[in-house]
C-alpha cells in the first residue's frame, strides 16, 4: 500500500501551543527506520500511537503496527464497542514509532492525559481535525 503520508505541520514561532508541547512526543531519529545488518540493510517494522475522532469530536487514543489495517478496522466497525457506537473512525493524530516499547509508553503518557491536552496536541498539526487518511482507500 505504499508509505503512510506523514504530515509536518508546525505551530507557528512563539505560539503559546508552540510553547506547551513538544515537537514530538518521544524522538526517533531518522535512521533508525533501517538498521545495518550483515546482509545488507533491512527495513525495520514500524509502530504508531493514533488518535481517531468522531465529527462531534468524541476522541478514542490507540496504538498499532499497521495504521492502515487500524484505520479501516474504525471505519469498517469491525469490532464492536466503544469507536464503532460513537462513530470514531476520523485519524486526527498519529505518531510513528521504530521501536514498540517507546510507543507503547507514548500511548500510555497521552491516555494519561486530560482532554484538553489532547485537544490541544491534535490541533497544533491538524487545526481543523481533518481526516488525515481521508484518501488511503480511494474515497
Amino acid at each position: 500500500m505504499g508509505s503512510l503520508p506523514l504530515f509536518a505541520l508546525r505551530a507557528q514561532p512563539g505560539d503559546a501551543l508552540a510553547r506547551s508541547l513538544p515537537d514530538r512526543l518521544c524522538r526517533i531519529p531518522r535512521n533508525q527506520r533501517f538498521r545495518s545488518h550483515k546482509w545488507g540493510m533491512r527495513a525495520v517494522k514500524e509502530f504508531y500511537v493514533y488518535i481517531f475522532a468522531s465529527p462531534s469530536r468524541t476522541i478514542y487514543t490507540g496504538m498499532t503496527s499497521n495504521l492502515e489495517q487500524r484505520k479501516w478496522q474504525h471505519k469498517a466497525t469491525v469490532f464492536e464497542g466503544f469507536t464503532s457506537r460513537g462513530g470514531v473512525d476520523r485519524l486526527v493524530w498519529f505518531e510513528m514509532f521504530a521501536n514498540v516499547d517507546d510507543a507503547i509508553a507514548c500511548e500510555r503518557r497521552l491516555k494519561g492525559w486530560r482532554r484538553d491536552r489532547k485537544i490541544a496536541l491534535i490541533e497544533q498539526r491538524n487545526p481543523r481535525w481533518h481526516d488525515l487518511s481521508h484518501d488511503w482507500f480511494g474515497g
